[in-house]
Parts: C-alpha cells; structure tokens; sequence
C-alpha cells in the first residue's frame, strides 16, 4: 500500500467514526425493545404449540424449530406469511380461594411470575392448591399471549400510520459480543446482523395480524455498522458479508442456506467467533456467538448512510491500493485532478429544439 492509499484510508475511516458520533448506533436489541417492539418468533411457536396460541406459524419455521412435521400441523402459513396471529379471547384471573390463601407464595394475579405452593402445606391443601394452580397457568398462558399480540398490534400501527419514521423487519443472525471483555467502558453488541423487510395487516373482522415478507422478495440485507471497526481483525469483513448477504437467493427460513451464511459470516468474523442454530439467543461475552435467533422487530428507521459509505470506500482504498484521481486533492491541496478533453459542446443542455446554457456564458 502506498503513502497516499494509507492516508486516504485512514482519513475515511476519520470520517466513517466522526460520523457515527452524530448518529445513534443502536448496539442492543433492548433498545428496539424500548422505543418499537420486538417478538421473537421461537417463543411464539413454541407457545404456540405447548398452550394452543391462535396463531398460524410459516411452515418452515416449524420443521426448523423441531416442534411438528410440516404434515401434521394444521396451523401452518404459506411461503411469504411469517405468523398469523388471531385475536386473543379475553379471560377472567381464576379466583383464590380464602382457605389456600395463607398457602400460596406470590401474587395470583402477576401472570409474569407463577405462584407456589408453601412446602409445609397438607397433602389435601396441596392437591387442592395444584388443581388452582392448574387454571392459573392457563390463565397466565392466555395473558401472555394478550402481550404479544398487543405488541403486534402497535408495532401495525405505528408502521402503518408512521412509515416515515418507523419500519418493519424480521431480524436474524443475532450477535452477541463483548469485544472489550468485562471493562465497563467496553461496548457490548446483542443485535441482529442480517434483517429483511416485512409488512403486516390487520383483518378487522377476525382480528388477525398478519406479519408477512415484503413483495418483490426483498433482499436479505447486512448490518454491520454497530461493529466497532476497531474489533474486526479482517476489514474486508464489511464488504464480504454485505456481497455474501445480496447473493442470499433462498427463502429466508431455509435451513442450509441460511446455516452456510451463519458460519461463513462467524468465520469471518473472527478466529473464535461461532454461529448456533438456536432460536434465542445469549448474554454477550469475549466469544462472539451468531444465534439463528428470529424476530419481528419494529425499530425507527436507520440513519447511517454517510458513515456506510466512508467505510466502503476506506475499505475499496486499502484493497486496492490507489487512491481515485478525484480524492486525491483531499490528501494535497496542490493536487489537481486530471481533465480529459472532450470535443463536445459544455455547458449546453437541448430540449427538444431548444439548446439552453447558463446566463453568465451569454
């Protein structure tokens, strides 16, 4: 590389990091959990089967999840629905009895956190207290999934009433990473690599929310941008993920394609990094783990265009090693691009029979 291509590099990725202080750069999920939604899709299918949610999940995503063949599930949607979500049925909090009151640990009516029996109970008041705790987890089972389809239902409305500001996408990749170890100061990353447009509707006379992939099969796209730059030990590693993630030609719950991304983007990434297909994901350590991890996420839009760009060409710079004519005056003010002569006529714009030019060359 010469002197010019390394200064030329640096000074963009100057640029690319000057640029991301203006901007917010979302490194956790939590983040979207907080200012839009998110749902992760593992946890509604297996809901969905253990406490017969009213919920219609892609087919796909049952035979990845293990849960039933794609035969035996009545509940399954086509290749472009992700889930279809029905309208909850409203349900009373079983009522305590006063006798078993003084026996129950917990509050009846926080369906987040189930109650229990004290262990010094008798046998009869024990049987008892199983037979209210029974009705208690269905109650709880129903009112989590009165949770989950009001996030829905918000995350529909606000992408479908503020599209300008807010936007819909199935997440997938999740990584999580402490490249900084334990320092308190160090960033820790628990976000989704890769995403893909989504759109929803709401049926208003069922209730049904459907969550589906975007017409036109939108393309699988990488986001790599909350990566320090510092962390990555390969700096191609930007551009080979984002061209390996645009050859993605498969449907986006395709079991081998997607698991062959995963580990060419973990190996990639680093010497110790790893991809699981798991469906949830983990607390962010020195080991970076790529988690298969669906989710449906409603976020605000992105904003980090210019910073996307220093990068790619800071990286175009150091691959190549030249610096194109037109930068160079960046680097030295003495230096001039290069003109080309043209014989045709400048400054001159036809319009039908009309030939205009600028005011101050008449």
């Amino acid at each position: 590389m010469t002197t010019q291509s390394d200064k030329a590099a640096r000074l963009f990725q100057f640029l690319a990091q000057v640029r991301r202080l203006r901007e917010h750069t979302t490194t956790d999920i939590k983040g979207f959990e907080d200012r839009g939604g998110v749902v992760w899709l593992s946890d509604v299918a297996h809901n969905t089967a253990a406490n017969g949610w009213p919920v219609r999940v892609n087919a796909l995503l049952w035979q990845r999840l293990g849960l039933l063949d794609a035969d035996d599930d009545p509940g399954r949607t086509g290749d472009a629905v992700i889930i279809a979500a029905g309208r909850p049925k409203h349900m009373e909090a079983p009522r305590l009895p006063e006798k078993l009151k003084p026996w129950i640990e917990g509050a009846s009516h926080n369906h987040r956190r189930r109650p229990s029996v004290k262990p010094d109970a008798d046998e009869e008041t024990t049987k008892q207290a199983n037979y209210w705790l029974e009705k208690w987890d269905a109650w709880a089972a129903a009112k989590q999934y009165q949770d989950v389809y009001n996030t829905l239902f918000d995350a529909h409305i606000n992408a479908s009433q503020s599209s300008e500001e807010f936007e819909l996408v199935l997440g997938l990749g999740l990584l999580a990473w402490a490249p900084g170890g334990k320092r308190a100061e160090s960033t820790q990353i628990n976000r989704h690599l890769f995403t893909v447009t989504v759109t929803s509707a709401l049926d208003k006379t069922t209730g049904e929310i459907r969550y589906s992939l975007a017409d036109g099969a939108a393309p699988l796209k990488a986001e790599v941008d909350f990566i320090p730059v510092e962390a990555l030990q390969d700096r191609s590693f930007v551009k080979d993920i984002t061209a390996k993630a645009a050859e993605y030609a498969g449907h986006i719950f395709d079991i081998e394609l997607f698991d062959d991304l995963g580990v060419f983007t973990a190996n990639s990434l680093s010497t110790s990094a790893v991809y699981l297909p798991r469906g949830r994901g983990a607390q962010p350590k020195e080991t970076p783990v790529i988690n298969w991890a669906p989710a449906l996420i409603l976020r605000k839009r992105q904003n980090t265009g210019f910073a996307v760009a220093y990068e790619k060409i800071a990286a175009e710079i150091e691959q190549s090693g030249t610096v194109p004519a037109g930068l160079l005056s960046l680097l030295d003010p003495d230096q001039e691009p290069p003109v080309v002569a043209s014989d045709e006529p400048g400054a001159v714009v036809p319009f039908g029979d009309d030939i205009f030019q600028p005011a101050s060359a008449q």
